[in-house]
């Protein structure tokens, strides 16, 4: 097998190559071998006296394209010689017939493969030479040592002929002058000795590779001279055979490309300086650009690898593991160049075995090599580490702080050299930075995000609730039952213990859990409120619990959920009973364990969250039917508080409609002084079945068709069937009153004109009413 060397086929290889043929006093020329044909590629002076055309005219144009005064036995002759040269791999030789200022002339045309490194025939040299005068170049040569001299001794470029034991038999004078040595000290001496170890080895393979059929190799040797001076020399060496096909000796003509040599290095020095400037630069700027989203550092990390990867062979990955202080796990993140719509996910190592755990614990660059993929524990061994041979870890951040590591691995060992790993030192040194930074943000974003959630709460309830100032200020009412209400409040209060507050809709549930909150130590956290039954079931998970971006359809950004938010505060909520039965174990696991995962995450996160629920239905049934879980029941039913109805504190009313009516007339800056008697003793006999919304609307409307001093309520609207003097049960007085109000707003029952406004229920709260009733439009 040849061994494999650099193309002849460069442009830096051309002047050496003309000095070649030029040093011939024969007719020589160059053909590149190409798919399409044979193109000419080169001519000395001689062998461009010998044609019949202007020599510039062949260069550059295909052989079989021209047209020369010769017989088509020639152009055949001529055809066949090439592609056997190149079938055959060996010399091949054709007479050509030409006639020139009217006299024939006879050559015979010498074919000379030329192989690249993947032993292919990239180039013929030929040589023609006049048969009539029996000169062969090649036979002058070899017999004539006097003549070989003077002609090698016109050229600028290094010739030597020397035996293969590495014995020099001929030197000429540039070759003196490069070693800075005489003839008589160069004579009789090896060949080989100059160059070091490695290159004498690379050089007898090459040598003992040549045949007659193959005579010809081109290399670029790294040679010392007797100072010490390193020099690198470029060398076409041909092979000499007896008639036996025995090595006898080898001629080399060699150039002078240290030059060449230091440039190209110089140029690879300035090409990493530029690569790392490149890295360090863009890192940094990708740390100011986007450090406001972590994920997409990390997408961005994965981008910029091609910087720092430049250098290394082909099967080299680069990944980021970061410390997950929740679960005391690192977080591997595989960085690849590839389609930024998609965020690279991490895999959980388990922190034993794994180096870059080691790298973590120790605080210091780790380089494996070779790596065993194998000694890894399964859970810590992600499916790329196969084929992997090498591997370096490099800690992230100060020894005060190390947020995780930076791990380049390769298919090829022995790939991290000083240099290599300097460059990876310092593009840790920045990714450092870049995720400090990110995690500062992640955690800003996260606290900004939830102050934000807090203010958007905060303002509701300043909307809704803009006197509730004190604990009790909107508590109004003296009756037995309200005031055996409010102990019940102050001593719960001051615990943590879940409170579940039962009433009747409208009697106040709200209010009572605000107060709960107000008089707790949470009291400077935040109040948390969500109402079950006015959220689709399918959204109330992600209400309670968050959810990560692309956690489900419509999900296109990070969510707070309301346990989450009430971390230190308070939640209330309200109509408990409608949370649906898939979703009740995991809000009894947020209860008895206090943490949690958002949808879409596989990180824990706890809250300390004091839950005050409400429900106006009857739980106990709900258990009996299988609606709601027992366990779950018993868990919230810690310290029961029931609110009595409207109708069972009448003692209450003119309280409560003395305040309502302060209140509106101020907003809407009506001189309100004084309500009727009569007016407020019908208002302490109706039964109210909306209870203190409903008669808070009713305030609202009285004030507002008030034009003078004195409230006008629309007392005929409370004289219907469900009027104190109707009779019947409770339920059929309800339900004529609701009948009532149904025909009035033409059974439309939400809006601002619904039944649901009139009778101061919710849309969802009228609905179940009317359902529980049985009361459909047909009636």
């Amino acid at each position: 097998m040849r061994e494999k060397e650099p193309s002849l086929l460069t442009s830096d290889n051309r002047p050496g190559i003309l000095e070649l043929i030029n040093s011939f006093p024969t007719p020589v020329f160059l053909i590149d071998v190409e798919d399409a044909g044979f193109r000419f590629f080169a001519l000395n002076q001689s062998m461009e006296d010998m044609l019949p055309i202007p020599g510039e005219q062949l260069l550059g144009k295909r052989v079989e394209d021209l047209e020369l005064p010769v017989t088509s036995e020639v152009i055949e002759a001529r055809n066949e010689a090439l592609e056997r040269c190149v079938q055959t791999k060996a010399n091949t030789e054709y007479m050509v017939q030409a006639r020139s200022s009217g006299a024939d002339r006879w050559a015979r045309t010498s074919l000379l493969p030329i192989f690249d490194s993947d032993d292919r025939v990239v180039r013929i040299m030929g040589t023609s030479l006049e048969v009539t005068e029996q000169k062969l170049t090649e036979e002058t040569l070899r017999q004539s040592d006097a003549q070989y001299r003077r002609i090698a001794e016109d050229q600028t470029g290094l010739i030597v002929r020397w035996r293969p034991d590495g014995t020099r038999t001929f030197v000429n004078e540039a070759m003196c002058r490069h070693l800075g040595r005489t003839l008589e000290q160069l004579l009789g001496e090896s060949f080989l000795d100059r160059f070091t170890v490695d290159e004498q080895r690379a050089l007898r393979d090459r040598i003992s590779q040549m045949s007659p059929e193959k005579p010809t190799s081109l290399a670029t040797h790294r040679s010392v001279s007797p100072d010490g001076t390193v020099m690198w020399e470029e060398w076409l060496d041909r092979g000499l055979f007896d008639e036996r096909g025995n090595l006898v000796e080898i001629q080399s003509i060699g150039n002078d490309v240290t030059e060449r040599k230091l440039n190209e290095q110089r140029k690879e020095q300035l090409r990493t300086l530029r690569r790392k400037a490149q890295m360090v630069r863009a890192i940094a700027l990708l740390g100011v650009r986007t450090a406001h989203d972590f994920t997409d550092i990390v997408r961005a990390i994965a981008g910029y690898t091609s910087l720092i990867m430049d250098g290394m062979p082909e099967g080299a990955h680069v990944s980021l593991t970061l410390f997950e202080p929740e679960t005391n796990q690192l977080a591997m993140y595989k960085l690849e160049d590839r389609d930024e719509s998609e965020t690279p996910g991490p895999t959980m190592l388990s922190a034993e075995g794994h180096p870059a755990a080691v790298a973590f614990v120790q605080r210091k660059p780790l380089l494996v090599d070779p790596l065993d993929p194998g000694r890894f524990p399964d859970e810590s061994r992600p499916a790329y580490l196969e084929g992997l041979r090498s591997l370096y870890c490099l800690p992230l951040g100060m020894e005060a702080r190390i947020l995780g590591t930076m791990n380049i691995a390769s298919s090829r060992s022995e790939v991290f050299g000083e240099n290599e790993r300097t460059l990876f030192d310092q593009a840790a040194r920045q990714v450092t930075l870049v995720v400090e930074n990110a995690l500062a943000f992640r955690e800003i974003a996260e606290l900004k995000n939830k102050l934000a959630e807090e203010k958007l709460y905060l303002e509701d309830e300043i909307r809704t609730e803009q006197n509730f100032d004190q604990a009790f200020e909107a508590i109004i009412g003296g009756s037995p039952a309200l005031k055996d209400i409010l102990q019940q409040m102050e001593m719960v209060a001051l615990t943590d213990s879940t409170v579940l507050i039962l009433g009747e809709t409208g009697t106040g549930k709200e209010l009572v859990a605000r107060a709960i909150h107000n008089l707790s130590d949470r009291q400077k956290g935040t109040f948390v409120k969500l109402n079950c039954a006015a959220i689709p079931s399918g959204l109330i998970e992600s209400e309670l619990f968050g959810h990560e971006r692309g956690a489900f359809t419509g999900a296109i950004a990070r969510k707070i959920g309301r346990f989450e938010l009430a971390d230190k505060g308070s939640l209330f909520l309200d109509e408990v009973g409608d949370i649906p039965p898939e979703l009740q174990p995991k809000l009894l696991r947020v209860l008895q364990e206090r943490e949690f995962e958002r949808l879409g995450s596989v990180r824990t996160i706890r809250a300390n969250v004091r839950l005050i629920a409400a429900t106006n239905r009857n739980l106990i049934e709900m258990v009996s039917g299988g609606e709601f879980r027992p366990d779950l029941y018993y868990r919230l039913n810690v310290f029961p508080i029931r609110i009595p109805p409207l109708r069972d504190r009448a003692e209450d009313i003119p309280l409560l409609v003395r305040h309502f009516t302060k209140k509106f007339a101020q907003r809407m800056n009506r001189p309100i002084e004084t309500i009727p008697a009569d007016t407020m003793d019908r208002l302490m006999r109706y039964r109210w079945p909306g209870n203190i919304r409903e008669l808070e609307n009713f305030v609202e409307r009285g004030v507002i068709l008030s034009r003078g001093s004195r409230l006008q309520l629309p007392i005929g609207e409370l004289e219907g069937p469900a009027g104190p003097r109707a009779g019947g049960s409770m339920e059929s007085v309800e339900r004529n009153h609701i009948l009532r109000v149904l025909g009035e707003s033409n059974w439309v029952v939400g809006g601002a004109k619904g039944a649901a406004r009139r009778l101061g229920m919710k849309r969802t709260t009228l609905q179940s009413r009317m359902r529980k009733l049985g009361i459909d439009r047909s009636v």
